[in-house]
């Protein structure tokens, strides 16, 4: 009998670790979709600034005050549809801390929006995204930093060797003479936006608790469409604004709503789940998949090819450390659990099925107010 016990308890362990090591992985595999989704934003943009004529402040207004209608209107219909599956945690923050983030997140947010669709004025939308393959630096030291937020050790190969690629390419369009002043300009722009999203995840995962999901997103509209605004008022470019919107062809308005249902409000509510999962450093860790979609989804709008065999080659160097990084997450996603004498407790398994009602709202995969930023496996460096 105790020879059964002991193999039961065995097959108990294997099969916890197992569970938690798929749930890493579809983490994972969410997380990489929403990068995906993200590396068409420097297209659309780009696509809107110059095909379409629109300026960049008015654009960003737009976006944001159409992703802000959708999310008032998920509220409304998500409380006609009845009370949220999950009872809200209570704040764990007094109201002036609440406030102080609130005002930190909001400014953080609009100057990562702000430079970001400036920098895509500026250059080519894969220079864009080439630029963002920094995001990971910069991200897993500032979580490093706020949260002690531990990374595995596949992390920096992966991001030395996807940085390796993206300089190649780019190595590629200076040696061509397509890079000029202009397009370093957008770059050194994109650059500064990097430090503000990296800033902008580290206070995602930090509000898990005192923050929903769907505050945060309101502070960050708010804060977006207000400076926006004042910003036209005061240029005194508002008929104009809307001349140029009430010019756009069917085209326009088909990449005007993609940016903001399908990026500025899709893509950036399953980003705060999944950062609120993985933690910001294993979530900025799949960012070099945003060059995939910005090269494929540019070529087809803006006919902004690669053209070279550097440019090539950077591109698939970025795709094979992407691919190398993900194998080893799923060949190593968890360590086994501690032997002892009671069953180990296995995790809920609501805990990565799709939720449609509570604070992940419908783009999320799970329960956004998990705050365990460490997964088992993780190996400190």
């Amino acid at each position: 009998m105790k020879r059964f016990d002991l193999f039961g308890r065995a097959v108990t362990r294997a099969s916890a670790t197992q569970r938690v090591g798929a749930g890493m992985l579809l983490d994972y595999v969410a997380a990489l979709g929403v990068h995906l989704t993200w590396g068409c934003q420097p297209v659309f943009t780009r696509y809107l600034q110059f095909a379409a004529g629109l300026e960049t402040v008015p654009l960003l207004l737009a976006s944001q005050g159409l992703s802000f209608a959708c999310l008032l209107l998920s509220l409304v219909f998500g409380r006609a549809c009845g009370p949220a599956t999950r009872e809200e945690k209570p704040p764990a923050w007094s109201p002036s801390k609440r406030a102080a983030f609130a005002v930190a997140y909001g400014c953080a947010t609009a100057a990562r929006a702000s430079t970001n669709m400036a920098s895509a004025a500026m250059t080519e939308a894969w220079h864009v995204t080439l630029v963002a393959l920094l995001g990971p630096f910069v991200t897993a030291l500032l979580s490093r930093a706020a949260l002690g937020e531990r990374v595995p050790r596949a992390l920096w190969p992966c991001v030395v060797v996807a940085s390796g690629g993206a300089a190649l390419a780019a190595s590629g369009e200076a040696r061509a003479g397509r890079f000029r002043r202009r397009d370093a300009l957008g770059c050194g722009l994109q650059l500064v936006s990097m430090v503000f999203s990296g800033s902008a995840r580290v206070l995602m995962k930090l509000s898990a608790g005192s923050f929903s999901t769907k505050t945060l997103m309101v502070v960050q509209y708010v804060t977006i469409c207000c400076g926006a605004a004042a910003f036209v008022a005061l240029a005194g470019d508002a008929r104009a604004a809307l001349a140029s919107f009430a010019s756009l062809d069917a085209a326009g308005l088909v990449v005007l709503c993609a940016l903001s249902l399908v990026v500025s409000f899709g893509a950036a509510e399953a980003q705060i789940v999944c950062i609120r999962w993985l933690g910001p450093a294993h979530y900025t860790t799949l960012q070099p998949a945003r060059v995939l979609s910005t090269v494929g989804v540019g070529a087809l709008l803006l006919g902004e090819r690669l053209a070279g065999r550097r440019q090539v080659g950077g591109l698939a160097v970025v795709v094979a450390a992407l691919g190398a990084f993900l194998a080893v997450r799923a060949r190593r996603p968890a360590a086994a659990p501690a032997a002892s004498d009671a069953p180990p407790e296995l995790e809920d398994p609501g805990t990565y099925a799709p939720v449609l009602n509570g604070d992940g709202g419908a783009f999320s995969i799970g329960g956004d107010d998990d705050d365990e930023g460490v997964h088992p496996g993780d190996e400190d460096v």
